[in-house]
C-alpha cells in the first residue's frame, strides 16, 4: 500500500511540476527584467545593512566589485562563484 501510494504521489508530482513550470514560464515572460532587477538590487541594499551591519556593507562593497572585472576582461562569470560564495560561508 505504501509503495502504490509512493507511486502515485511520484505521478502526481511530477506531472503538477510540469505544469507549474509551463505556467511560470508564460508568467516570468510577461515580468519586466529591467525593473525586477532594480528591485531586487534596491531590496539587498536595504536588507544587507540591516540584517548585517558593517561587515555586510564591506562584503557588499567587495562582491561588487569582484563581480564587475567579468564585464570589465570579458571572462565568464562562473569562476567568480567561488570568489563570492567562500567569503560569504566564511563571515
Amino acid at each position: 500500500m505504501m509503495l502504490v501510494a509512493a507511486a502515485v504521489g511520484s505521478l502526481l508530482g511530477y506531472h503538477l511540476t510540469i505544469l507549474s513550470g509551463r505556467y511560470a514560464s508564460k508568467l516570468i515572460a510577461r515580468v519586466d527584467q529591467a525593473l525586477m532587477n532594480r528591485a531586487v538590487i534596491v531590496f539587498l541594499v536595504v536588507m544587507v545593512p540591516v540584517s548585517t551591519g558593517l561587515w555586510g556593507i564591506v562584503i557588499l562593497i567587495l562582491a561588487l566589485i569582484i563581480g564587475y572585472i567579468p564585464l570589465n576582461n570579458g571572462t565568464g562569470k562562473t569562476v567568480l562563484c567561488g570568489c563570492l560564495i567562500i567569503p560569504s560561508l566564511l563571515m
